[in-house]
């Protein structure tokens, strides 16, 4: 059975001839009994306060749980943005590329048909030069001997014709010539 503080005020002990002095026994009791008491209350208090903490620790740890599982989602939540992201910005490389390749070869076929238009612009504009000087040769006579005209065709002149390419015909034009 465990001494309580009440016990030991109330224990009452015999009278021997030569013992201790019943006053200075009554007080060591009311000491020990107040010690006593004040160690039961601090150890009810300690228990109180173990049994709180242990309480908050739980919680705490149960915060904690619920931390590490937010932690957790958002660490995988920043990990699927980054390789959405990552597979965006690929997307439109590839889109970036695919229009600059296309933008090349438009402007490929654009050189294409400029280098061809140019051909044909010469062939027209020899054809055009020919049929002047067919047209100076068929002059009078009495106006070759002009010394501007005589000078002309002293110097034979070769006219070479570039190849008209498909769909582009070389016409010559007599007089006036009509540009694109």
């Amino acid at each position: 059975m465990r001494l309580t503080p009440i016990d030991l005020l109330h224990r009452e002990f015999r009278h021997t001839l030569r013992g201790y002095a019943p006053a200075q026994v009554d007080d060591l009791l009311r000491e020990v009994a107040a010690d006593l008491e004040e160690c039961l209350a601090e150890n009810a208090k300690l228990r109180d306060d173990a049994a709180r903490l242990a309480g908050e620790l739980e919680r705490f740890r149960a915060m904690e749980s619920t931390l590490k599982e937010a932690l957790l989602l958002a660490q995988r939540a920043a990990d699927d943005a980054r390789n959405a992201a990552r597979a965006e910005g690929e997307a439109i490389v590839s889109e970036a590329r695919r229009e600059a390749a296309a933008c090349i070869e438009a402007a490929a076929r654009d050189v294409q048909e400029l280098q061809h238009r140019r051909l044909r612009l010469a062939a027209e504009l020899r054809a055009w030069l020919l049929a002047e000087v067919a047209a100076l040769d068929e002059l009078p006579t009495a106006d070759r001997a002009h010394p501007r005209h005589a000078a002309a065709t002293a110097a034979p002149t070769a006219v070479v014709a570039a190849p008209a390419s498909d769909g582009d015909k070389a016409q010559p034009a007599s007089g006036d010539h009509a540009a694109n």
